[in-house]
């Protein structure tokens, strides 16, 4: 693990962490905003966009 983010450089763990972080900082804006659909919306998204990445990732 490193120290800027506990991540696993030789899987590529950084990117998902990244991806899902990215999401939820959009949702949390979206809900501070009382835009709880879109926010919903947005962490849907977020979830696909992971799971496409790790499903792609170099074995």
């Amino acid at each position: 693990m490193s120290a800027g983010g506990g991540t696993n450089s030789v899987d590529g763990g950084a990117v998902p962490r990244e991806l899902a972080r990215h999401y939820r900082q959009l949702a949390d804006e979206l809900l501070a905003e009382g835009r709880f659909s879109e926010a919903a919306d947005t962490l849907r998204a977020g979830l696909l966009a992971v799971e496409e990445r790790i499903r792609h990732r170099p074995a």
